[in-house]
């Protein structure tokens, strides 16, 4: 595994997430709004001691790199040692970052499978873990126990909870038995533009009909129910 992941801690030059990068490049401290719910208001995480696993899953556009965001700046200002990970299968927008729809991003370890860094230093001195784009990870199960319940990490998972024919994606559903908490992210339906959740993510016609399709607005869009059953 090439590279290692940079620590995120508050207090030092070295920080590598003590702000945030927007929309335009250059560092902003600039605190973008959004329509979703602040993470740190929503978990019981952050007054843990000991060892966790927290999930935030949802479809696509919900919120969910913004949530991971909101949970790395909290850990920063508390000095909760935190090593980001993400699935390099998504290089939409760079391979080493976690990103959001708006630009801001946070730098994470772009991977293919996640076993072989418990190996690494950057692993072994984490408090935290985060795991985004957890759904394409096909060893996510059992790095995550471990993680958890021999290196007694506090381990967030974020991703999608189901593909475009509402089948389960990947592994991050057999994770919910074993989790301390579990939250469902929503978008906003954009055919109803009247505030109606979006629970559901649909793959517009003509996009490719594999399930692993790394895309973004122009081949998925997040509906609720009934948009979602009426373009079936």
């Amino acid at each position: 595994m090439a590279g290692s992941a940079r620590h995120l801690s508050g207090g030092g030059k070295g920080d590598a997430c003590v702000s945030l990068r927007g929309r335009g490049g250059g560092n902003s401290r600039r605190e973008f709004l959004s329509p979703y719910p602040k993470i740190d208001s929503l978990s019981p995480y952050f007054s843990r001691q000991e060892m966790s696993l927290d999930i935030y899953l949802g479809p696509m556009f919900a919120g969910k790199s913004s949530a991971v965001l909101s949970i790395i700046r909290r850990n920063t200002f508390i000095g909760r040692k935190t090593l980001c990970l993400t699935s390099s299968l998504d290089n939409r927008y760079g391979s080493s970052s976690i990103v959001t729809h708006d630009r801001e991003s946070c730098p994470a370890l772009a991977t293919k499978t996640l076993l072989d860094l418990q190996q690494l230093t950057d692993f072994q001195k984490a408090d935290c873990v985060i795991i985004e784009e957890a759904q394409f990870f096909t060893d996510l199960k059992e790095f995550v126990l471990k993680a958890v319940e021999v290196y007694h990490k506090h381990v967030i998972c974020v991703g999608l909870d189901g593909d475009s024919r509402r089948e389960p994606f990947g592994q991050l559903l057999e994770l919910i038995p074993y989790c301390d908490y579990v939250t469902k992210l929503k978008a906003l339906c954009p055919v109803c533009r009247d505030g109606k959740e979006a629970i559901f993510t649909f793959r517009v016609p003509g996009a490719p009909t594999e399930q692993v399709n790394v895309a973004g607005a122009d081949q998925y869009q997040a509906l609720c129910r009934k948009h979602f059953l009426a373009m079936k």
